[in-house]
């Protein structure tokens, strides 16, 4: 009775695992809009996002395009992985310092992803809310 009754608090917690993350929604096209100040200039300009997603299983890939004016840098997503109602993943990108490694996590939230990125080891957050 005691075996019955753990097999089935077990298939309730899974069950509500799947329930609060499904990651056939979370695969696709993404979009977020946003603006911020140039560093080089102090002009404020126009940032897009393109993240695109492909789960399968705890594993997360695809890419996340940066498009800022006319051009369009894409990065590939590192070390994807959903956990839970959560995501992360690592995006490397060339500056004139060097490689960065900037860290991203979030959730989905109904209809739309919400993330948080920073430069790995950095303190500085921002929040990038994503959506179809």
């Amino acid at each position: 009775m005691a075996s019955l009754l753990r097999i089935s608090l077990f298939l309730s917690a899974v069950c509500l695992n799947v329930a609060a993350f499904q990651p056939g929604k979370l695969g696709g096209k993404w979009f977020a809009e946003f603006k911020i100040a140039s560093p080089k200039t102090g002009k404020t300009v126009m940032v897009k996002m393109t993240l695109d997603l492909s789960p399968r299983g705890q594993a997360l890939s695809g890419t996340l395009t940066n498009h800022v004016g006319s051009r369009a840098i894409k990065h590939d997503i590192k070390e994807g992985k959903i956990d839970g109602a959560g995501i992360s993943f690592l995006e490397i990108a060339q500056a004139p310092q060097g490689e960065q490694t900037i860290a991203w996590a979030g959730s989905l939230e109904g209809a739309t992803l919400k993330m948080t990125r920073s430069l790995k080891g950095g303190r500085r957050k921002q929040t990038i809310v994503f959506n179809r």
